[in-house]
C-alpha cells in the first residue's frame, strides 16, 4: 500500500469585518464616540485576537442618556472567528440580547449556543428603535489592501545596565501624524474624468478616483508590531532608533524597550500582509533587515550612523504618502519625497539630508503601485456634467468630511483634540522626572508633586497628563482641574466647612466624576491643592473624596501639586510625595535656548555676561554656551526665573 501524506493546511486569517453603516440614526458625535470605542470598524481577527463581546457598558459613551442606555441589553452579542477544515477562518455571531438582533432583515434567534456565520454583504442590526436602525453594520471583506498603520513610540528615558535613566529627546510625532493624515485627506476627493467612445457602448465617461486609504494608529509595542504585520498593507514606525536597536515603549513606565533586528524578525507572524514598511527613525537601515528577511519587498529607512531631523522627516513623509495615495509607484513616491527634502531651503545642506533616506533593497523592483486608482464607467450625457452614477464634488467632500470625523479603529487620543491644558512654550527636559513619577504611580495611587514656587510643579503635572492622554484608546480619559481656578472671588480666605463642600462639588463637576464609573478617567490631576492643607477638616474632606474615587474605580491614579505635602490623616490609601528638583545647569541652558529659538543678538550676549564668539554657534551648541552665563546660573534652575530672564532679554534687545 502506498502511504500518502497530506501537508497541514496553513491557517488563513479571517478578512471579514463589521463596518458601521452610514444610514444609522446617529449624530456625528455618536459616530465619533463609536469609533473612539473601537466599534466603528470591528475587525475581530486583527484588533481583538479572534473574539470580542458587545454590551451596554461598551456603548455608554455613545448613548449617555439613561433613557436610551437602559434600552440596551447588558450583554448583546459575541463575535468570534473559527478555523474550518479547509484552513480558512469564518466570522461567527452569537445572540445574547434581550432585544431583537437582525441579520439580513431577519430576526436572529436568541440562543448563546447558536453561532451564525456572517458573509460579505450581510447586514447586522444590533439595536433598532421606532423602526429606525440605530446601530447597524455591513459585513465587508478587508481585501482592498488600503490600510496604513502608524506605530509611534516616544519613550521618556533609556535605562542602562544598572537601571539608571537617561532622557531621550522629545519627538514631534503629533506633527508627523497630522502630516500623514493631511497627505491622505488631500487627495481623497480628487478625481479625473475622461471619455471613450465605442460602437457597441457609445460614449462613456470614465471617472478615476484614488483608492480610499484607511489610517490606523497605535502605540508601538512588541505586540502591536506582531498584530499589525499580519493584517495591514503599510506599516509606518515613528520613534527613536540607532544602528543596533529600534525603541518601542514600556506603556507603564515610559522607559524605552530596545528591540534588535533579530528580535523583530522573530516576533513577526509567519504570514505577513505587509507590502511596505517605513522606518521613520535615525539610522534604521540595519533594522530594515528584519523585514526584508521576512519577505517585505519595500522598506523605507535611513542610512546607518545618520540622524534624522524632525523637519526633514515630516516633509519626506507628507510627499511620500501623498504620491502613494494618488496611485504612483513606490519608487516614484520615494523619488518625489527625496526631491522635496532636497528643496527644503530651511535645512542646511538639504541634498545631503535627502540622501539619508533609502529605499531598500537597493537593487529591488519598486515599481509596484500599492493604491491603484479606481475607475468607474457611466453613460455620458452631452448636457450633464455629472454622468449617471457619478458622485458630485460636493458629495465626495461630504463623504470625506464624515470619514475624517470618524477615524479608523483602533485609535488613540492622538487622533483627537486633547482637553488637557497646553504646556508653556519653555517647558521641557523633565523626562527623568516624568519617568520617576510614573514609577511611583505604579506603586501608589496618589502622588503629590511638591516644591518651591516657580519650580514647575504645574507644568510637570500637565506634561504627565499629556503623556498619559496620548496613550489612551479613548478620548478624555485624563482630566485636569485647577483648584485655585475653582475658588470664587468672594470665597477667597473663607475656610468654613460649607466652602470646602462647595469646592469639592465644583471639582466633581470639573472632573465629571459624578457620571458612570466606566467613563471615569485613567488619570486625574488636581493642581494647587495647598488650600486644603490650611485646615484639618479640609484635608480630611479632600481625602474622603479621593478615597471615593479610588474605591469606585480600581485603576484610576491621582496626581496632586502643592508647595508642601498635605498633612494627611492616616488611611489605607497608598500615597507618595515627589519633590520636584531644580533644573541642572545644562538643562537650564536648553530651556533658555528653546525659548529664544534663534541665535543670540550682540546685546543679549552682554546682558548674559558672555563674550560674543566670532562664529555664530550652532543650535546644538547654544545650550552649553548659555550654561556658562553667570546671569543664567543665578536663576538656580528655577523654570519661572528662566522664563523671566528670557522676557528681560527680549525686552532689552532691539
Amino acid at each position: 500500500h502506498k502511504q500518502s501524506s497530506v501537508a497541514p493546511l496553513e491557517r488563513q486569517p479571517c478578512t471579514l469585518r463589521l463596518v458601521l453603516r452610514r444610514d444609522c440614526s446617529l449624530t456625528p458625535e455618536q459616530v465619533h464616540a463609536l469609533h473612539a470605542a473601537g466599534l466603528g470598524v470591528i475587525d475581530v481577527e486583527r484588533d481583538h485576537g479572534g473574539y470580542c463581546s458587545i454590551g451596554r457598558d461598551n456603548l455608554l459613551g455613545v448613548f449617555p442618556d439613561p433613557k436610551v442606555h437602559n434600552l440596551l441589553s447588558r450583554f448583546m452579542c459575541t463575535l468570534s472567528t473559527q478555523v474550518t477544515r479547509s484552513g480558512y477562518s469564518v466570522l461567527l455571531l452569537a445572540n445574547y440580547s434581550s432585544r431583537r438582533i437582525f441579520v439580513n432583515n431577519k430576526i436572529m434567534p436568541k440562543n448563546s449556543s447558536i453561532f451564525h456565520p456572517l458573509h460579505e454583504g450581510d447586514t447586522v442590526v444590533l439595536f433598532e428603535s421606532d423602526q429606525e436602525n440605530i446601530l447597524a453594520y455591513c459585513v465587508a471583506e478587508a481585501r482592498d489592501g488600503a490600510d496604513i498603520g502608524i506605530l509611534f513610540a516616544s519613550p521618556l528615558v533609556e535605562l542602562d545596565a544598572a537601571g539608571t535613566p537617561t532622557p531621550l529627546s522629545e519627538l514631534d510625532y503629533r506633527t508627523e501624524y497630522d502630516s500623514l493624515r493631511e497627505a491622505i485627506d488631500s487627495v481623497a476627493t480628487s478625481y479625473s474624468r475622461t471619455t471613450v467612445t465605442t460602437e457597441s457602448q457609445g460614449t462613456n465617461a470614465i471617472l478615476t478616483m484614488p483608492t480610499r486609504v484607511n489610517l490606523h494608529i497605535r502605540l508601538a509595542t512588541k505586540e502591536s508590531f506582531r498584530l499589525w504585520s499580519a493584517s495591514l498593507t503599510v506599516l509606518h514606525f515613528t520613534g527613536h532608533g540607532n544602528d543596533q536597536w529600534m525603541y518601542v515603549e514600556d506603556p507603564m513606565s515610559g522607559a524605552a524597550v530596545p528591540v534588535s533586528p533579530v528580535e523583530i524578525a522573530a516576533l513577526l507572524p509567519e504570514k505577513l500582509s505587509l507590502r511596505l514598511v517605513f522606518l521613520s527613525s535615525c539610522a534604521s537601515a540595519n533594522i530594515a533587515w528584519a523585514f526584508l528577511s521576512r519577505g517585505v519587498r519595500h522598506v523605507v529607512a535611513t542610512k546607518a550612523e545618520s540622524e534624522l531631523e524632525d523637519k526633514a522627516a515630516i516633509v519626506f513623509t507628507r510627499r511620500f504618502y501623498t504620491s502613494l495615495a494618488t496611485g504612483r509607484s513606490v519608487q516614484e513616491a520615494f523619488d518625489a519625497a527625496q526631491a522635496a527634502v532636497a528643496n527644503l531651503h530651511s535645512t542646511s545642506n538639504p541634498d545631503a539630508v535627502a540622501q539619508k533616506f533609502l529605499l531598500l533593497p537597493l537593487d529591488g523592483d519598486h515599481s509596484a503601485v500599492l493604491f491603484p486608482p479606481v475607475e468607474t464607467r457611466a453613460l455620458a450625457h452631452d448636457d450633464d456634467d455629472t454622468p449617471d452614477g457619478f458622485p458630485t464634488q460636493s458629495q465626495l467632500q461630504a463623504e470625506e468630511d464624515a470619514r475624517t470625523l470618524s477615524p479608523s479603529s483602533p485609535p488613540t487620543s492622538l487622533a483627537y483634540e486633547s482637553s488637557v491644558p497646553s504646556l508653556s512654550s519653555g517647558f521641557g527636559f523633565r523626562n527623568v522626572d516624568m519617568y520617576r513619577i510614573s514609577l511611583l504611580l505604579q506603586r501608589h495611587r496618589i502622588v503629590t508633586l511638591t516644591g518651591a514656587e516657580g519650580i514647575g510643579k504645574t507644568q510637570l503635572a500637565i506634561a504627565l497628563a499629556h503623556y498619559t492622554d496620548l496613550r489612551q484608546a479613548e478620548r478624555h480619559r485624563v482630566r485636569v482641574a485647577s483648584v485655585d481656578g475653582l475658588i470664587a472671588r468672594g470665597d477667597r480666605g473663607d475656610i468654613s466647612e460649607d466652602h470646602c463642600v462647595r469646592l469639592i462639588m465644583r471639582l466633581q463637576e470639573q472632573l465629571r466624576t459624578m457620571e458612570d464609573a466606566s467613563l471615569w478617567p485613567a488619570l486625574v490631576v488636581l493642581d494647587g491643592v495647598d488650600v486644603f492643607g490650611s485646615h484639618a477638616g479640609w484635608v480630611a474632606r479632600l481625602e474622603l473624596y479621593l478615597s471615593y474615587l479610588l474605591v469606585q474605580h480600581a485603576t484610576v491614579r491621582i496626581v496632586l501639586t502643592a508647595r508642601e505635602p498635605l498633612p494627611w490623616p492616616p488611611l489605607a490609601v497608598a500615597k507618595a510625595t515627589y519633590t520636584v528638583p531644580p533644573l541642572a545647569l545644562l538643562e537650564s541652558g536648553q530651556v533658555l535656548a528653546k525659548l529664544l529659538d534663534r541665535p543670540l543678538r550682540p546685546r543679549q550676549y552682554a546682558d548674559l555676561g558672555l563674550r560674543e564668539p566670532e562664529v555664530v554657534p550652532a543650535a546644538s551648541d547654544l545650550p552649553a554656551l548659555l550654561a556658562q552665563s553667570p546671569v543664567l546660573q543665578r536663576t538656580q534652575g528655577i523654570p519661572l526665573r528662566i522664563t523671566t530672564l528670557f522676557h528681560d532679554l527680549e525686552h532689552n534687545s532691539p
